[in-house]
């Protein structure tokens, strides 16, 4: 095949690859385009099902939210559990100060905590900027020390405190134990408090059994903050609870009413005393989301997922018509997405427009020569191959060809190197001239040239190369200044005999070639295969 930058459509196929690829980019562009546009139209047809679905995403941010507080309290505890684990003994002060390392990166959880069989125990907890600890020894007297740190947990103050705590009583203590995985504490208050808490927990075991249990509780005003801010507006309200129904949190306006019924009753309030229910309740992930209306309100609820080892259930109410601007704020979303996506697919058409030229243009410069637009020597062996790929799986015959003009030094010196080169670009164009667009043109360096091509059964190859060699001399001699100096000797070998090896073949027409420059130039020469020794 002729591979001229500019005469032969093929050369461009890479450049033509780029477009290809621009066109898909552009049609996947389009197609978002018109799914966001369809999307619209349905939203806007389907208004009650898209009103569930409002309110079902904003359920899995807000399940997200809470998940992610779960996952820093999970976090905190491993952490800390790993590094007893690895410790061959661990002190109050060194079991202090692991849960500070680990809160330190985990301010959504509000204290961790370390219990140990014999009673003894350690506490250090978020206050304000800097953290407080408490601490329970056994020996060699029971006491309980509250110690004040600064953020950078270097001591402060320091108190005895008069109370009696046995971490091994307590719900957390005890799910940890009974436990060899990290879990979650069903909702239980708080030590000597009205506040609800749930705990995760995972006990440290070495060959004796439980060497420690090590548990933390996330900030439950924190987490009141994410159920607050729900993107609804003002009315729409979620809870976290247990499946049993009891609250683990609630929006901050909840929180004097939930410690105040916890006080009375000294156990953790149910849905139903703050006056949270619904006519569909879910109790597990498996549910999925079941909707419910309750006194005029449209409720939601769905569980967590298993992976997140929680079996809480959230719980989301609101009144329906918030949901209409939630509707709106979709829609616009959708038509924001498609006008970006055109704006997109404007941007990337003029980008490749700008970009397909130079790219072009350097793909090209790549594969050809620049003095004569020919294939180079890597162009020639990537056309050259695939051709006598092609050949021998037909049956085809290829000739190969090689020219090299000759008294070029003689223009050079008469007329100088701009003469030459025109000599070298005539010889180009005329070798094109002579050949078929399904042939091989290239220039291998200096003034030598490679011609590939397929003769047809029967032709004679000789009068074939005889042909480009004279027509090329012609248009040399007849066009160019100094011309009448120049001839041209030419090499063949023919890949009849089984050969097509292109390096072989090359070889062998370069022989040919040499031979006709040394016995007498401006003729054609055939490859003759050296007799075999006697």
């Amino acid at each position: 095949m002729n591979v001229s930058a500019g005469r032969r459509p093929r050369s461009l196929s890479r450049s033509r690859s780029l477009l290809i690829g621009a066109a898909v980019l552009i049609a996947i562009l389009l197609v978002q385009m018109v799914t966001s546009v369809i999307g619209a139209v349905v939203a806007q047809r389907q208004a009650v099902d898209a009103a569930k679905d409002t309110f079902s995403y904003v359920g899995d941010l807000t399940a997200e939210r809470v998940s992610r507080f779960a996952q820093a309290g999970e976090e905190v505890v491993g952490a800390t559990t790993a590094a007893i684990d690895d410790a061959d003994t661990v002190t109050l002060d060194d079991a202090a100060h692991l849960m500070y390392l680990a809160l330190e990166r985990a301010p959504e959880v509000r204290g961790a905590y370390v219990g140990f069989p014999d009673g003894t125990f350690v506490s250090v907890s978020h206050v304000g900027t800097g953290y407080t600890s408490q601490r329970v020894e056994i020996a060699p007297e029971y006491r309980v020390t509250q110690i004040t740190y600064d953020a950078t947990f270097a001591s402060i103050a320091t108190e005895e405190l008069d109370l009696r705590y046995d971490p091994r009583e307590r719900p957390w203590y005890i799910a940890g134990a009974d436990s060899l995985n990290t879990v979650w504490t069903q909702p239980y208050l708080l030590f000597d408090t009205n506040v609800t808490f749930a705990s995760v927990t995972r006990a440290s075991r070495d060959r004796d059994g439980v060497h420690a249990v090590i548990g933390a509780d996330l900030d439950v005003d924190q987490m009141a903050t994410v159920l607050d801010n729900l993107p609804l507006g003002d009315g729409a309200e979620a809870f976290v609870m247990s499946p049993d129904r009891r609250v683990i949190a609630a929006p901050s306006s909840y929180r004097e009413q939930l410690r105040a019924t916890a006080g009375l009753r000294g156990e953790v309030p149910q849905a139903s005393d703050i006056g949270v229910g619904s006519e569909a309740v879910a109790t597990s992930y498996e549910d999925g989301d079941v909707f419910g209306r309750d006194d005029g309100r449209l409720t939601l609820e769905r569980g967590f997922r298993k992976k997140e080892g929680l079996d809480w259930i959230l719980h989301l109410e609101a009144d329906e018509s918030q949901l209409s601007p939630g509707l709106d704020r979709l829609q616009l979303t959708i038509y924001a997405i498609t006008a970006f996506s055109a704006l997109m697919v404007i941007a990337v058409a003029v980008l490749m427009y700008r970009m397909w030229r130079p790219l072009r243009r350097l793909s090209v410069r790549a594969r050809t020569d620049q003095l004569t637009g020919l294939a180079n020597r890597h162009e020639y062996r990537a056309r050259g191959n695939a051709m006598l790929r092609r050949a021998q799986s037909r049956g085809d015959t290829v000739v190969v060809a090689a020219f090299d003009m000759d008294n070029f030094k003689d223009v050079n010196d008469a007329f100088g190197h701009l003469a030459g080169d025109t000599a070298l670009r005539v010889a180009g164009d005329a070798l094109l001239a002579a050949s078929r667009e399904s042939d091989v043109v290239a220039r291998m360096g200096g003034d030598e040239f490679m011609v590939m091509q397929v003769v047809a059964e029967g032709a004679d190859a000789a009068e074939v190369v005889e042909r480009v060699r004279a027509a090329v001399v012609h248009t040399v001699q007849t066009t160019t200044a100094g011309g009448d100096r120049v001839g041209l000797t030419a090499g063949y070998t023919l890949s009849r005999e089984g050969s097509f090896d292109l390096d072989g073949l090359t070889a062998q027409a370069d022989a040919a070639l040499l031979y006709g420059k040394r016995n007498g130039k401006g003729a054609t020469y055939r490859y003759e295969r050296p007799a075999e020794p006697k």
